[in-house]
């Protein structure tokens, strides 16, 4: 048993958002003592720095979430200290609905690869940060997750296609440098949008850490 006097879960789904790419697998909890667990993960653990926050998810979609501290990684093997329990939410919500401050623009093929580069680097270059005009702002309340955003638009952003992101949280100062690819493009509808999902290709670990922090304060008012 957990010092919480919650259950430890024999199988769990393993979510991570530090670093440059979300860390997801799946582990089978071999031994747990006194709020620590030891894992068996079904890949490679081993870049999860020491200190990352982990969420523990029972797969049955029931169970209460665990958010942990990685104590270590090396090889399938993952240590981590339990630092609270989350209740899971009365619904299921992989994507959360939610008021984002968010911009994005695309970038003709011909000048991508330079452009996203210096953008990404910080530059305020006119030729990288473009016009006003040239800026898409979409509906502030979308779905989004750690992995990425899905809204409705007018712009006919293609399947496929990347696009330069400015992200940022809800009364939070940060804006952060993405870029996204489409990974799905409704169509156009007869009032002239479509609804588009865009997955992170490049976002920065501070960003995957406030979407992830939103993202549990939110299940948590969905309790009341």
């Amino acid at each position: 048993m957990m010092s919480s006097q919650t259950a430890s879960p024999s199988t769990v789904d393993i979510v991570c958002a530090t670093g440059e790419a979300p860390f997801l697998a799946r582990g089978r909890v071999r031994d747990q003592r006194l709020g620590t667990y030891t894992i068996d993960v079904d890949r490679d653990a081993s870049h999860l720095p020491k200190g990352a926050r982990v969420i523990l998810s029972p797969p049955d979609g029931r169970s209460d979430r665990i958010v942990a501290r990685v104590e270590s990684a090396l090889g399938n093997e993952l240590i981590c200290s339990q630092e609270q329990v989350r209740q899971r939410e009365r619904r299921e919500f992989p994507r959360l609905h939610g008021g984002l401050p968010v911009r994005y623009r695309r970038v003709p093929k011909t000048e991508f690869t330079a452009t996203v580069a210096r953008w990404l680097g910080g530059s305020e270059h006119p030729e990288v940060v473009g016009p006003e005009e040239v800026w898409r702002h979409p509906g502030r309340f979308m779905n989004y997750s750690v992995t990425g955003l899905r809204f409705r638009t007018e712009d006919a952003v293609s399947l496929h296609e990347i696009v330069l992101l400015e992200l940022g949280v809800p009364e939070g100062p940060d804006r952060w440098r993405c870029t996204a690819r489409c990974v799905h493009a409704g169509g156009q509808e007869a009032d002239g949008t479509q609804v588009i999902a865009l997955e992170f290709v490049q976002i920065p670990s501070a960003a995957r850490a406030a979407l992830t922090d939103m993202s549990l304060d939110a299940q948590a008012m969905l309790l009341g």
